[in-house]
C-alpha cells in the first residue's frame, strides 16, 4: 500500500486548537437531546410508568434497520 501523501488535516500527536473538547455539560446536553429525538420518533419507547426507557424496543429497532 502506497503511503499517504501529507496534509495539513492528518492527525498530529498533541494539542491542536481544531480539535474540540467537549465539556461534561455539553456531554449531558447532548445526551438529553439524543433521548428526546428517541422519544419524539418513537412514542412507543416509553415504559408504562413513563420514565423508562423500553431498551428492547430500540434494540428491535436497530435491528430492523440493519436488515
Amino acid at each position: 500500500m502506497a503511503k499517504r501523501k501529507h496534509n495539513s488535516g492528518m492527525f498530529k500527536r498533541g494539542f491542536d486548537p481544531r480539535r474540540h473538547q467537549l465539556t461534561p455539560a455539553d456531554r449531558v446536553k447532548g445526551f438529553w437531546n439524543a433521548i428526546y429525538s428517541i422519544v419524539r420518533r418513537y412514542p412507543d419507547a416509553i415504559g408504562s410508568d413513563g420514565r423508562h426507557m423500553a431498551c428492547r424496543f430500540l434494540k428491535s429497532k436497530s435491528e430492523e434497520k440493519a436488515r
